[in-house]
């Protein structure tokens, strides 16, 4: 009995061992191995070449210890020091060459492996954005990360001709498309520059303006609002005016506390011979408004219409010397000025009068 009562034992436990679950740990089947020539994992067979499940001839796939690499055989092992003699593509964080040519990895030179932005594409190792959203054939600023055209004048995107935006870093600031020095010459000076000193005012041998390289006028030209130009000469227009209905005390134009009769003069000197002046005026017009466009033919040339150029409104009197209704002196000519562009010019002893004119180069 004591026999019999052991055999039972020993088939018990014998058959216990039997229905133990199987683990992870089982042997792949001869089927699953051959027909995989990558790695398993979990019965799916992987490619084996990727750092988290790396492996070959369909056995279980490995997870590669930081430092190690999935090399060519499928193997994990230190990589070998990316440099431009063993890699032509770009390089990745944890030594691997890629070939540099995939939005993931793309590069070239053993430089650092960029991925490119949604919707850019790869080429030669460069990002580039898709053609239809930026590129130097349709955007005249710069393109950002998303392929999309910016006007490239702002410090965080600056840039032209359809190029990657830059990120200008301080003290630098984006200037004309291109980060510079917030405090060099051409960011701070309204003249221009000889290296880092400013020129204002300029002169015809060294003209400029906005932080301009200074330029030696030809000897036929002279500077002008800080532009070499062919001197010229100039009529001038009066085309609107607007009259205070009290002068800057509170009294009226005339004794009789009547409507204003207004003319404008216009006056400018040649620098180059001070008795030589060049001026004109229009008729009385009895207006507090009037639009008179008007054209004083008055062919000042361009030298006299920079050193001295000065209109002044009058109120004509019969019964006393005329009343200086303003006077508007030192009148800043530039570029857009000596061009034509109409300017409105505002009284300074009373911003209720104004007057509106332009030149016009002959």
């Amino acid at each position: 009995m004591k026999y019999i009562l052991s055999l039972i034992l020993l088939l018990v436990v014998a058959c216990g061992e039997d229905v133990q679950p199987q683990n992870e740990f089982m042997p792949r089947t001869e089927t699953e191995r051959s027909s995989c020539s990558g790695c398993l994992s979990e019965s799916e067979c992987r490619s084996g070449v990727d750092d988290s499940a790396c492996g070959a001839g369909g056995e279980v796939c490995v997870v590669c210890e930081t430092g190690y690499i999935c090399d060519e055989n499928r193997e994990c092992s230190i990589p070998p020091e990316c440099t431009p003699e063993n890699c032509e593509g770009c390089c990745q964080a944890n030594g691997r060459c890629e070939t540099g040519d995939s939005e993931n990895a793309c590069g070239a030179g053993a430089a650092a492996c960029l991925a490119c932005s949604a919707g850019w594409t790869c080429e030669l190792g460069d990002c580039i954005p898709p053609a239809e959203l930026c590129g130097p054939e349709n955007c005249a600023g710069c393109c950002d990360e998303l392929g999309v055209c910016k006007t490239g004048d702002s410090d965080m995107l600056c840039g032209l001709g359809g190029g990657v935006c830059s990120s200008c870093s301080a003290p630098e600031i984006c200037a004309a498309g291109s980060c510079s020095d917030a405090n060099s010459c051409a960011n701070t000076c309204t003249g221009c520059c000889v290296g880092e000193t400013c020129i204002n005012p300029t002169s015809d041998q060294q003209c400029g303006l906005n932080g301009q390289t200074c330029l030696d006028c030809p000897d036929e030209q002279i500077c002008g609002a800080g532009v070499c130009q062919t001197p010229s000469f100039f009529d001038v227009e009066i085309i609107s005016t607007v009259v205070a209905p009290t002068k800057p005390n509170g009294s009226g134009w005339d004794s009789f506390n009547g409507t204003p009769e207004q003319y404008i003069e216009v006056l400018s000197f040649d620098p180059t011979a001070a008795e030589r002046q060049y001026s004109a005026s229009t008729g009385e017009v009895s207006a507090l408004n009037h639009s008179w466009n008007q054209v004083l033919d008055m062919n000042i040339p361009l030298a006299a219409i920079q050193h001295n150029f000065a209109i002044s409104m009058k109120e004509g009197d019969s019964a006393s010397a005329d009343d200086l209704i303003c006077s508007f002196e030192n009148i800043p000519v530039d570029a857009d000025v000596l061009l034509g562009s109409p300017t409105t010019s505002t009284c300074v002893k009373d911003s209720r009068t104004t007057i509106t004119w332009r030149l016009i180069p002959q």
